[in-house]
């Protein structure tokens, strides 16, 4: 961890130093130089981590992405490439466990599709 972070309520900035913990005035962000870590009290949007000439250096946090909803047309589409997706995995593949992210997936889309209806 080579970056310092600032809070967003106090603005008080936290620099990295090994073996140290430091916490802002009003107690929101810490910064851990032992497992090299920033933890916030409430959000980790409370905090900006910024360079050591000071420049803000921009997250994924930071970035707000507009999705439109696609209709409901292209909801069954989605579906169907998913179902296609697993049924073209080979058999030792069929058999095994569904990870949680793909499960998750499907129960989302069919949530969406089922709430339009």
């Amino acid at each position: 961890m080579g970056n310092a972070a600032r809070c967003r309520l106090c603005e008080y900035v936290l620099y990295p130093m090994d073996d140290e913990i430091f916490t802002c005035k009003c107690g929101e962000v810490t910064l851990d130089g032992i497992i090299k870590k920033v933890k916030c009290q409430k959000s980790v949007r409370n905090y900006i981590e910024i360079d050591d000439k000071g420049n803000e250096i921009v997250d994924d946090k930071d970035v707000k992405i507009e999705a439109e909803k696609p209709d409901k047309e292209s909801q069954l589409n989605m579906l169907d490439e998913m179902i296609k997706s697993f049924e073209n995995l080979p058999p030792y593949a069929m058999q095994g466990p569904i990870n949680h992210y793909d499960f998750t997936s499907a129960l989302l889309l069919l949530s969406s599709i089922l709430r339009e209806s």
